[in-house]
């Protein structure tokens, strides 16, 4: 089957739906806000790759990875469709919790990191994945490859779960890494996907830019008896209460830039 979607070219297996909910997610945003020359993605749960061949347009290198050999294939037919060559991009075969801990473990990071998991599905490195109970297991994961400013692509088609809860569960793996969220973009369903009272909305996709991890202050104020105090210098008494320096009064963390705006529509 062969299909034109987001101004792309794609053929997927028979019998088999067209677009996964991240490609179709991407429709709002312009090419140069999927990534650039200089941008690194990383497409888990990669299907056909439409979101990789997308990426691969406006000039980034995409890391595309799926538990299926044969969707992988499909995927560099793809490419090849394009006018891209599949060789200048990684596809990688395996459990997507697995080689998340690997790509960690090489000190990999992405400028995106696109997270589309089916509802439900099974692999012999990670047992059983249900969207509603482990998508924050799978956010905590791949958070260590955001890099800071980052962007973090997170949908689910669980038609059973509420959009506010899906986006708690990714907002509380979030914090519980200590990132922030900087900016958040949340895509409904598409209006090409209709919604009835037989079959409501199930689509849901958030584009989230990730912060740097937080730094705790931590209170390093000496002791009174290692102070030097310059003769003429009036010593504080609120050292002998407990109480704050000047200096520690005067200490803060410094505020980063503030990062572009992420999910501008045409």
């Amino acid at each position: 089957m062969r299909s034109a979607e987001c101004g792309i070219r794609q053929t997927f297996p028979p019998f088999k739906c067209g677009m996964r909910n991240a490609e179709c997610g991407i429709r709002p945003f312009r090419k140069s806000e999927i990534g650039n020359r200089k941008s690194e993605i990383l497409n888990c749960f990669a299907y056909t790759c439409g979101f990789s061949v997308c990426a691969a347009r406006t000039g980034a290198r995409t890391t595309s990875l799926d538990l299926s050999k044969k969707y992988l294939e499909w995927g560099k037919r793809n490419f090849v469709l394009n006018g891209l060559d599949p060789a200048a991009h990684d596809f990688i075969y395996g459990d997507t919790f697995d080689w998340l801990r690997r790509l960690a473990k090489k000190g990999r990071a992405f400028d995106a990191v696109v997270l589309d998991p089916p509802t439900f599905s099974q692999s012999k490195e990670h047992g059983t994945f249900r969207a509603e109970k482990d998508y924050g297991k799978l956010v905590t994961v791949a958070l260590p490859l955001v890099k800071p400013g980052g962007i973090l692509f997170a949908s689910t088609n669980a038609a059973d779960w509420p959009p506010e809860d899906f986006l708690a569960d990714v907002a509380a793996a979030v914090s519980a890494a200590k990132r922030k969220i900087r900016q958040q973009h949340y895509v409904p369903q598409p209006p090409d996907f209709p919604i009835s009272r037989a079959e409501p909305a199930y689509l849901k996709t958030v584009w989230l830019r990730i912060g740097e991890k937080a730094v705790q202050a931590i209170r390093t104020e000496a002791p009174i008896a290692e102070l030097t105090v310059h003769p003429s210098a009036p010593v504080r008494k609120d050292h002998n209460r407990g109480g704050k320096s000047e200096w520690m009064k005067n200490f803060h963390l410094g505020k980063g830039t503030r990062a572009g705006i992420v999910g501008q529509t045409r």
